[in-house]
């Protein structure tokens, strides 16, 4: 687990008030970045043939939310990996757009 600094701490504490959405599995630290506080989390990841589909997003200390959907990587494709990323994107595309709600 990673340990953070004591100005993570202190950040940490001085926005507790605001709530992270439900679905999120991991965050970031805040930091200043154009006249906002703002911290990065990820709702998903998915693993497919070297590809990485992530959806993520970015809140900042006025509780505002954006979300999106990241896909990069090396492709390492097989034509029986064309499946498993079709259907993920598919999983990562509905997961957006329920959250989105």
């Amino acid at each position: 687990m990673r340990s953070f600094t004591p100005k993570e701490r202190e950040l940490a504490v001085r926005f507790a008030h605001v709530d992270l959405p439900a679905d999120v599995t991991d965050c970031e630290p805040w930091e200043w970045n154009d006249d906002a506080w703002r911290r990065l989390f990820t709702v998903r990841e998915w693993q497919v043939a070297g590809v990485m589909i992530t959806v993520s997003g970015e809140q900042t200390h006025r509780g505002d939310v954006v979300l999106w959907i990241y896909v990069g990587g090396e492709d390492q494709f097989s034509v029986s990996s064309h499946g498993p990323l079709l259907a993920a994107l598919a999983q990562a595309g509905t997961l957006l757009e329920s959250l989105c709600r």
